[in-house]
């Protein structure tokens, strides 16, 4: 048994996720160029970011995603803190059914809780309705934080591939994390036994 929507598909326990319009483009520049940000997003080299910069960033959201999403707090009139996406397949790979996911949160709504609810809402997303076998995440060895966020949710560590990124004067490893489907839905399982027994 896997969990249910508890509003509706668009929305978990304190947020609701909306589509990406024309009108967020300019919270896409906020976010996407807020140094912090920007340094656990991307191994691009670190520089001010345009808005020209971050409108890539918009239109591969629109355009290429499986799925890209405004991420909202529903009790704030919908206030957007950030956006998560899954990434739509190579050509000629739609039968693999995979998807590389990616979280992008404002700095000033971080460790609220709202990244872990955003991942665990889009993996369901994945598995339940788009019907993927398998989702990754990476994360920059020098991101601590996110290796323990992953972890925490389920991910498997899948490999590490060694200095790959330049930052700060220092050579730094790429972390790979994935689940699969059946995984997934083991942890689906274990939380309603949980929360069963709890209410017992």
């Amino acid at each position: 048994m896997t969990a249910k929507y508890r509003t509706s598909p668009w929305q978990s326990a304190r947020l609701t996720y909306r589509a990406i319009e024309p009108e967020h483009e300019a919270f896409v520049h906020e976010v996407e160029s807020h140094p912090a940000t920007f340094i656990n997003l991307q191994p691009a080299l670190k520089r001010p970011q345009s808005k020209a910069d971050s409108k890539k960033s918009f239109d591969h959201y629109v355009n290429e995603c499986l799925l890209a999403v405004m991420i909202c707090v529903t009790a704030e009139d919908l206030k957007p803190i950030g956006v998560i996406n899954l990434e739509g397949p190579e050509l000629g790979h739609d039968h693999h059914r995979y998807s590389d996911m990616g979280l992008g949160l404002s700095p000033s709504e971080q460790g609220k809780g709202y990244g872990s609810e955003a991942i665990k809402w889009a993996l369901q997303w994945g598995f339940q309705s788009a019907g993927l076998h398998r989702i990754s995440v990476k994360a920059f060895e020098y991101n601590p934080g996110a290796m323990r966020l992953y972890e925490r949710l389920g991910f498997k560590h899948e490999g590490t591939v060694r200095e790959t990124w330049w930052h700060d004067g220092k050579w730094w490893a790429d972390i790979e994390y994935g689940m699969l489907e059946h995984e997934w839905r083991t942890l689906q399982e274990e939380e309603r036994k949980k929360k069963d027994i709890a209410l017992r």
